[in-house]
Order: structure tokens, then C-alpha cells, then sequence
């Protein structure tokens, strides 16, 4: 009886599951080539454009915009093969993995083109409450991509390169500098023109040194290269964008630092505990043996 129950549930969600994944394949694409459609016309198909805004109300933490330009590109490139596995995938664990996507997927795409809208209308606190909300979704789904159950693995890469790498690279440059440029432009935390350009240095330092923490708290426990990679090219396009204060330029050479740095710390206990884990294994099988002369 308990085993006809267990086997009515499986199938009842596997069900659920499907059907979940036969709306998703229709919606998902939807919002990830409307979302694109925008960004592109805000970009690059309407004067004043995002970049040109970003330059009017420059900050501390405004990066260079084809340094930006080029993670994006690449970012929406990936997210192409993330709608292809919507569309087409026929493995059971892949089709689980963008289930796990879901509506937070589709909520994302959504986000980021209200907010595009929101900039070009230059409603930016409006802007700044959307980044908030992107924030949270997209750490709420790099949490829920680390679970076990949905690592990617040899046998699909496609899992990695699609799904995980494009997720992981929207998150950090999200938290790393999005979020934070739009909260310091809605709150007038500008340093232009001149006189400006003094003030709020600490608040900039903070903003920037928070998700760096965060950074490498991830890098060190999870060894995730993704984020390490992802970050250094943020905090790379804010180092290069001038005229920035020594502080934030400071906070962006010490990431370089201190990023690497914790990748090779993780793989470092990695081994360690391997290590000791097969002394541990050793030493057990030593004394079973001596049990059994004895």
C-alpha cells in the first residue's frame, strides 16, 4: 500500500513537473528575447541611451560601458542556449534543472526590462527598488542551482554552459555593481561636477566592499570560478572607467587579490581534507586488519 502511495506521488509530480516545463517552454524564450529586444533599443537604438545616462549621472561606481558592454553581450549570447534548453531538452535530470529555473527565470527577464524602461525614463528609484528585487531573485536562484541534485556534470555540459555559467555571471554583476549604481544615482550620490567629487567616497567603498565579502565567502567555500572570473571583469571595468577615488580603485585592486586568493585556498582544504580523509580510511583498514590477526 505504502509503495502503490509512494509510486502515485512520484508520478503525480513528475506530472506537475511536465506540465510546469510546457508552460516555461513557451514563456521563458518569450521574456528572454523581449528583454533582449529592450536592452538593445535602450542601448544602442535610442538617444539618450543607457550608457549615455550612465555618463550624465556619473558616480563612483559608474564602470566603463564597453567593458559592460561585452559582458552583456555575452551574457544574453549564453542565455540563447539557456532558452534552447527550455525548448528542446530531453533529459530527465537537465529538464529538472530548468524547472528549477522556472518562473524566477522568466521573473528576471522581466526585471531587467522594466528596469532598462525605468532608466531610459529616468524613474530611477523606481530603477533602484527593481535592481533590489532582481538582486534577491537571482541570489535566491544561485542558491538553489548549488544544490547537489542540480550540479552539472560531465555528462551535461550543455547544463553548465547554459544554465549555471549565465545565472552565476547575472548575479554577480547584479549585486557587484548594478544594484549599488542604482541606489547611489537615485539617491544623488554623484560626483559630478567637480565639487562633487569628494564626498561620498565611503559610502562607494562600502558598496563596493560588501559584495566583494560575499565574493569571496562564495569562492572560498564553494571554489566557484565562475564568480571569481565574473567579479574580476566588474571590478576591472570600474578600475578603468576615470576619474575614480584611491579608495575605490584600492577596494578594486584588493578584490584581484583576494579573489584568486580564496580559489586557491578552497582547492588548498579541498586536499587537505581528501588527504586526511584517506589517512583516516588507511589507518581504519590497518586496524581491522590487526583485529582480525590478533
Amino acid at each position: 500500500m505504502e509503495s502503490y502511495s509512494s509510486a502515485t506521488e512520484h508520478t503525480y509530480y513528475e506530472s506537475r513537473t511536465q506540465r510546469k516545463l510546457f508552460v516555461l517552454r513557451g514563456i521563458a524564450p518569450l521574456s528572454a528575447f523581449t528583454s533582449l529586444a529592450i536592452s538593445l533599443i535602450t542601448a544602442v537604438g535610442i538617444s539618450p541611451s543607457l550608457s549615455d545616462i550612465n555618463d550624465d549621472f556619473y558616480t563612483h561606481l559608474t564602470p566603463k560601458a564597453s567593458m559592460v558592454g561585452i559582458y552583456w553581450m555575452l551574457l544574453y549570447g549564453l542565455q540563447a542556449g539557456t532558452c534552447y534548453l527550455f525548448v528542446a531538452s530531453q533529459k530527465e535530470p537537465t529538464q529538472h534543472t530548468m524547472n528549477v529555473l522556472g518562473y524566477q527565470y522568466v521573473l528576471s527577464h522581466a526585471v531587467h526590462a522594466l528596469w532598462a524602461i525605468c532608466w531610459i525614463l529616468r524613474s530611477f528609484s523606481l530603477a533602484a527598488l527593481l535592481m533590489g528585487i532582481q538582486s534577491i531573485n537571482l541570489a535566491l536562484l544561485y542558491v538553489q542551482l548549488c544544490r547537489v541534485e542540480y550540479a552539472p556534470t560531465k555528462s551535461r555540459p550543455l547544463d553548465y554552459i547554459f544554465v549555471h555559467l549565465p545565472i552565476r555571471m547575472w548575479t554577480v554583476v547584479t549585486l557587484a555593481v548594478d544594484v549599488s549604481q542604482s541606489v547611489f544615482i537615485a539617491a544623488d550620490y554623484l560626483s559630478t561636477p567637480t565639487w562633487r567629487f569628494g564626498r561620498h567616497q565611503v559610502a562607494a567603498v562600502c558598496a563596493l566592499a560588501l559584495p566583494l565579502v560575499l565574493g569571496c565567502a562564495v569562492v572560498l567555500i564553494k571554489g566557484d570560478h565562475i564568480w571569481m572570473g565574473a567579479h574580476m571583469w566588474v571590478l576591472l571595468a570600474l578600475f578603468l572607467r576615470h576619474p575614480k577615488p584611491f579608495a575605490v580603485n584600492g577596494v578594486c585592486v584588493a578584490g584581484w587579490i583576494l579573489l584568486p586568493l580564496c580559489l586557491v585556498g578552497h582547492s588548498a582544504a579541498k586536499k587537505f581534507l581528501e588527504r586526511r580523509d584517506e589517512l583516516h580510511r588507511v589507518r581504519l583498514e590497518e586496524d581491522n586488519e590487526s583485529s582480525v590477526s590478533g
